[in-house]
Order: C-alpha cells, then sequence, then structure tokens
C-alpha cells in the first residue's frame, strides 16, 4: 500500500488518554480528493490498560479552523476494547464521507473507562485498503 505523509493523520501516535491525532489534513492543500479515499485506523502497537477495561473510539471530525474549536464528527467508530487493540490490526476501514466535510479534518481516539498504559495508532487516508494482510479486518 503507498501512502502519502500528507494524508497521514497519525503515524504511530502513542495514545494513553482521549487525544487528537498528531497531523491535520488541510483541504485547500490536498485538493478535491475525498471521493476516491478510504479512512484506515490501525493499532500499530498492542494496547494495554491497568485492568484491561479500557475502550478506544476513533473519529474522523472536520472543522473551519485548524484549531478545531467546534469539530464536527463525521465517522464514529465503535468502541474497540483492549482484547481487539492487537498490534498490526486493522480497526476501521471506511469510505469518507462527502458531505459535510468543512476545510480542515483530523482524527480524534476517545480512550474509555480507563486510560491506557500503552498503545500506538495509525491513521490515514488511502485510495486502496490492503487486504491481503493476516490481521486485516
Amino acid at each position: 500500500m503507498i501512502l502519502d505523509y500528507q494524508l497521514m493523520f497519525a503515524d504511530a501516535q502513542a495514545v494513553t488518554a482521549s487525544a487528537a491525532s498528531t497531523n491535520i489534513v488541510d483541504l485547500t492543500a490536498a485538493g478535491d480528493i475525498l471521493e476516491d479515499l478510504n479512512l484506515v485506523v490501525r493499532c500499530d502497537t498492542t494496547a494495554t490498560s491497568a485492568n484491561g477495561t479500557a475502550t478506544v473510539t476513533a473519529k474522523l471530525q472536520t472543522a473551519t479552523d485548524s484549531a478545531f474549536t467546534t469539530p464536527v464528527d463525521l465517522y464514529v467508530s465503535p468502541a474497540f476494547t483492549i482484547s481487539q487493540l492487537n498490534a498490526n490490526t486493522n480497526l476501521v476501514k471506511t469510505c469518507v464521507p462527502c458531505t459535510g466535510v468543512l476545510r480542515y479534518l483530523r482524527v480524534y481516539f476517545t480512550v474509555g473507562t480507563q486510560n491506557l498504559t500503552a498503545g500506538k495508532f495509525d491513521a490515514f487516508f488511502t485510495p486502496q485498503i490492503e487486504t491481503n494482510l493476516a490481521n486485516a479486518t
């Protein structure tokens, strides 16, 4: 799979508490590309929590300003449990919505129940989703 760094939100980003992705996508720089892209969110490094009850939800958010003063959720994943947050596991593979998109996009990771003690995540847009991996779900 070929990845464009300009379309990458998180690259092995350590997430222990709820946090926005390291990078945002400015659609004035990216151009009119959303129609042909898919959002992928992957668990890069196995996540752990103190007693194994933490969950992680990934949201694709949009806003008119890069500070995301009033973010709008375009997509919200299910809450993934610790048992699902294994290294090299695709958590989200979905088409990007074309309606309601504002200038800026980011992924927001919501950690629920309790903080993670370890875990790294990737999030990016790609035109094709890799399907030949053992853990490509």
